[in-house]
């Protein structure tokens, strides 16, 4: 708007207007990641961008290898704060940042926002009533929403493809403290800066970028097994069992009451970044939303070769699923497929890997723990109890604790969440027993790994210097 009404404003001046802006608008924005992820990159990349001097045409090879130049550059740069956040480096985003960006910002959000005008000026529809549903937002009687979700749809094929070439080495995942990361960027950009022919400073800065990479890779190690990563969904549960390139999936999130799903939040992207591309067994304990709210969705997505409990097969006591792998599967309980009072009818898994041993309990209340203790006893002793109804005082009670003697307790709940779960009686009496207590409202993601030799690692997403109010209780 100042460019179009004639006034001269630079690039400095105009960051710092955007980010007055969204802060009066919305104070909190000053608690979120993304703001100032997008503030530091564009403060980086007009600081770059005006190192490079005059502008080179469009058409020559030389602009497109200085854009190339100039974001490999800002990654490095930007690698304290991904690290801070995501425990890891994008290199697809280099292609990215040249490519997708700026035809989402040149073509796609001037016709969202012409959209809009539109659809309060002269279409009679209240911007209030226009949700976040696509088949709401992209209707055909707006030309502008239109051309934007056919540019949004072809955007997406560019990034199913990219993501498809880029999935085995597009994102480094690696543990790396921020002191060694900053000492690596000041020693990346003294390289760029010493070397004055840009090529040799790119071919030295990456092959220092590598072998700093290669010895933290190597100083983490990756174990060798199984793992189980209980997913941040919320008050919600979704737990996912990896033993080599199979997969099984016990439960899958809140349905979002008609907005997007857990599943499509969280689940699927977990599946895209581990590169799971099919599902073995999918088991939803019961029919209760919160633990079977994505299982269409999934259902559609990977198509599992086995669905057990609600909206599938029922569950059976004491039948083992077939594997094909080391991982030993028992069923104990419950069919899965009740609709009212469906918490006791709780498929319980019983998974297995070595001398390793999970039990998965869904919502089953202290009446039902009882039952399995007379049945299974000694069956139930595990190292990893999936503590049941997210620690709802119902379940979790002392004899099942006496009989499981788990040496973890993973609790999935929502943060803040209306039910005040974990509740002070089930911390308790978990913590009277010493049982390692990880709640994926204060940890985020939990994933506890089993190496072939019975050694265990458990790591939670939030961990070391991470903001004040995420690790709040």
């Amino acid at each position: 708007v100042p460019r179009l009404l004639g006034w001269q404003v630079g690039p400095w001046t105009a960051l710092r207007c955007a980010l007055a802006l969204i802060l009066v608008t919305n104070p909190f924005a000053v608690l979120s990641q993304s703001l100032w992820l997008s503030v530091v990159a564009t403060g980086l990349l007009i600081s770059l961008a005006s190192r490079q001097g005059s502008q080179t045409p469009c058409w020559r090879f030389d602009y497109w290898w200085k854009l190339l130049l100039l974001q490999a550059h800002l990654g490095l740069l930007m690698m304290p704060l991904t690290l801070f956040w995501f425990s890891g480096v994008s290199i697809s985003a280099i292609v990215v940042n040249v490519v997708i960006v700026p035809l989402i910002s040149l073509l796609v959000v001037p016709l969202a926002m012409l959209g809009a005008v539109w659809a309060v000026s002269w279409s009679g529809v209240p911007i209030i009533d226009i949700d976040s549903r696509v088949s709401s937002i992209w209707s055909s009687d707006n030309v502008f929403w239109a051309v934007a979700a056919a540019a949004l749809d072809h955007l997406r094929f560019v990034l199913i493809t990219l993501d498809d070439a880029l999935s085995d080495w597009g994102y480094l995942d690696f543990e790396l403290g921020l002191g060694l990361a900053g000492c690596l960027v000041i020693l990346l950009s003294a390289v760029f800066l010493v070397f004055k022919r840009r090529l040799i400073a790119g071919l030295v800065g990456g092959s220092l970028c590598a072998l700093v990479l290669t010895l933290a890779q190597t100083s983490v190690g990756r174990v060798a097994g199984a793992q189980i990563v209980l997913l941040d969904v919320g008050q919600g549960l979704a737990v996912v069992w990896q033993e080599g390139d199979r997969t099984l999936l016990y439960d899958t999130g809140a349905s979002g009451l008609g907005t997007f799903t857990q599943a499509e939040k969280i689940i699927l992207p977990y599946f895209a970044a581990a590169s799971i591309r099919q599902l073995e067994v999918m088991v939803v304990s019961h029919s209760d939303d919160d633990h079977s709210g994505g299982m269409v969705t999934l259902n559609e997505a990977l198509s599992p070769g086995r669905w057990l409990g609600f909206g599938g097969e029922p569950c059976r006591a004491g039948e083992q699923i077939d594997w094909p792998g080391e991982t030993r599967i028992t069923l104990l309980n419950g069919s899965g497929q009740a609709l009212e009072d469906s918490n006791d009818s709780s498929c319980v898994l019983l998974l297995e890997y070595g001398d390793f041993r999970v039990l998965l309990t869904g919502d089953i209340s202290m009446i039902k723990e009882r039952e399995l203790v007379r049945y299974w006893r000694d069956t139930l002793e595990v190292d990893v109890l999936v503590v049941g109804h997210h620690g709802s005082d119902t379940s979790s009670g002392w004899s099942f604790l006496k009989w499981t003697k788990p040496d973890y307790a993973l609790i999935s709940a929502g943060r803040a969440n209306r039910f005040s779960h974990p509740r002070p009686t089930v911390m308790d009496r978990l913590k009277n027993r010493d049982i390692s207590i990880w709640n994926t409202a204060r940890m985020g993601t939990i994933t506890v790994e089993i190496s072939t030799e019975g050694q265990v690692r458990i790591d939670g997403q939030r961990k070391g210097q991470i903001p004040y109010w995420l690790s709040l209780p």
